[in-house]
């Protein structure tokens, strides 16, 4: 019976700990647990000689969703969003909620070709959800950012992935763009 109880305790710390790191609705790393992964992947990155990048990605116009269907059918939707982005990229890519309906990926040594293909699978074509009886179509847009080229600092790559992000978004959407320097003067 002890080592029974024992088993059960440590079931229940081990549960405790996985909710504590991963987010409620998608099942993602949250953003607190990748806050703190990320800097040592990015520390990683520096001493290696491979191109890794930083990917914002973002539901396209999520807020009608929630506006027309209610915002347990937008619950719905991020539940199964967690699980396209899991499919999206590889096991060993960090996959987490950012927030709302903003997502984050990093995925180390990668070539430009391998995110392009990846993006293009993600962005180019409509996602269904089904929330109800309904089929509704949605899309991402998502920025990327490239280490080292890009940056090596995480604010850095941050803003920079979020600037092509943006891009994307003013382009139409259901699109990616990598960052782009701005040309010296």
């Amino acid at each position: 019976i002890f080592v029974s109880d024992i088993d059960k305790r440590k079931r229940r710390e081990l549960e405790l700990e996985n909710r504590a790191e991963h987010d409620a609705l998608t099942g993602l790393i949250n953003r607190q647990t990748a806050s703190l992964l990320l800097p040592e992947m990015l520390d990683e990155a520096t001493t290696s000689d491979s191109t890794s990048a930083f990917v914002i990605i973002d539901l396209d116009d999520f807020k009608t969703i929630n506006d027309q269907y209610g915002h347990l059918s937008g619950d719905t939707v991020l539940s199964g969003v967690g699980e396209h982005l899991r499919t999206a990229f590889r096991k060993n890519d960090l996959v987490c909620r950012w927030g709302g309906d903003e997502f984050v990926a990093y995925c180390n040594d990668l070539s430009r070709s391998d995110i392009v293909e990846r993006m293009e699978a993600l962005c180019g074509k409509p996602w269904t959800a089904v929330v109800g009886t309904a089929e509704i179509k949605l899309t991402f847009s998502a920025g990327i950012a490239l280490i080292p080229d890009d940056g090596i600092e995480f604010e850095t790559i941050y803003q920079r992935a979020d600037r092509a992000l943006y891009q994307a978004k003013a382009e139409g959407k259901a699109m990616f763009r990598f960052y782009d320097r701005p040309p010296r003067t």
